[in-house]
């Protein structure tokens, strides 16, 4: 991997993912229960930091940890906009649009996941 996180697709498409969670969740009331607004985009953030934190490691295990917190992170973002969708703080439309991005997210992040484990496996062969 060389160049900066800010070239990399999955990084491009969280930072699309967060600025579009801080949108739609700026309607979701403060005193839920859960926290869900402020969970929400902690979320979408996780996801962002965790693959610029990742990618600027120079040893290929904590690259390979901060990856799959960052993949962990995209399936929570999925999980509480599925929850926004289910009590009625999003509609349809744009949850699908949520999921469209962090789909767009796992396609590449995956490709960085196996990568890393390839390098790794290589290194202990």
């Amino acid at each position: 991997m060389t160049g900066t996180y800010k070239n990399l697709d999955a990084w491009k498409k969280s930072i699309q993912l967060a600025k579009r969670i801080y949108q739609v969740s700026e309607s979701f009331p403060d005193n839920h229960p859960s926290g869900l607004k402020s969970q929400i985009r902690r979320s979408a953030v996780s996801i962002s930091n965790n693959i610029a934190e990742g990618s600027g490691l120079s040893k290929e295990g904590r690259k390979l940890y901060h990856f799959d917190i960052a993949f962990g992170s995209c399936n929570e973002v999925d999980n509480l906009s599925t929850l926004a969708l289910e009590i009625g703080y999003i509609n349809e439309e744009v949850q699908k649009e949520i999921e469209e991005i962090i789909i767009s997210i796992r396609r590449p992040l995956s490709g960085l996941i196996k990568y890393t484990e390839n390098k790794i496996q290589n290194f202990k062969t």
